[in-house]
């Protein structure tokens, strides 16, 4: 979605708000977290017993997920030239482009 409309100085300002798809997904996983596999990924649906698969990636609903995938989003905007905001971290800041972010989980504001 995009909303645009005026400053008081006449200049134009958008708005955008974007859902990342699959977001905690992307982010590392920062210690050894161990799944049981489902029965469903075996042949037959027949449970394999003990086998566990360590996970590479952060499953969503691990503690893990949503502090991996803020610390990925702060490793992508600053080396985009956004400033992390100091006592909001969820704000990002771009001054050549006059931009302002805000992240709230998987939302982008």
């Amino acid at each position: 979605s995009v909303a645009a409309s005026r400053r008081s100085d006449g200049t134009r300002s958008d708005i955008a708000i974007a859902d990342v798809k699959r977001a905690y997904f992307e982010a590392e996983i920062q210690r050894d977290v161990c799944v049981k596999i489902p029965p469903e990924y075996w042949a037959g649906g027949t449970d394999a017993g003990d086998v566990v698969g360590k996970l590479q990636k952060c499953l969503y609903a691990t503690r893990d997920a949503s502090k991996s995938w803020q610390a990925k989003v702060h490793h992508v905007m600053s080396s985009l030239g956004y400033t992390i905001g100091k006592y909001s971290p969820c704000l990002t800041y771009h001054r050549p482009c006059d931009t302002v972010n805000l992240f709230h989980g998987d939302d982008l504001v």
